[in-house]
């Protein structure tokens, strides 16, 4: 029997997106322990790694959302992305000098092992969730209901 792509990708999606909760939780705990700029403070950390990967998974579940819109959402997720864009293009250019300037000292100072490692590990539930977001949100087969809810004049019946 026949799988529909449909079913398939559900079931792919929910695997990995099962895989990566789980590889969360296992690297929240390891890190700690088995990173020497981490080891420290191995609580400390599993509590920091907690809330970085929380907060990078609801951002990057939030932006795949944002970029797969479905249906009727299409028309408005455009006009949301075109003043998102417009405000950050402002907000952006209205600070250049100040990020800029942190660039710049960070570049000059460097960063320390356990934010590099923080860092690491927020991009990479960013990108997971981001991905399996934007993967799970596909049609289901049905087509999406029309933008004018209006219905079909009916024809008169002849006498």
């Amino acid at each position: 029997m026949p799988v529909s792509i449909e079913r398939a990708q559900s079931w792919i999606s929910g695997n990995i997106g099962v895989s990566v909760g789980l590889t969360y939780v296992f690297l929240t705990f390891f890190l700690p322990y088995k990173t020497p700029a981490l080891s420290a403070r191995p609580t400390f950390n599993i509590g920091v790694l907690m809330l970085v990967g929380i907060a990078s998974a609801m951002l990057g579940w939030g932006l795949g959302i944002f970029l797969s819109p479905i249906g009727p959402q299409v028309k408005s997720a455009s006009i949301l992305a075109s003043a998102f864009t417009s405000f950050w293009t402002g907000v952006v250019v209205s600070h250049i000098e100040v990020i800029s300037r942190t660039f710049m000292d960070t570049a000059h100072h460097g960063l320390g092992q356990a934010a590099k490692v923080r860092l690491l590990f927020s991009g990479g539930v960013f990108l997971m969730s981001l991905l399996v977001t934007v993967n799970s949100r596909f049609p289901s087969g049905n087509p999406p209901p029309p933008d004018d809810p209006a219905p079909a004049p009916v024809a008169a019946q002849p006498k």
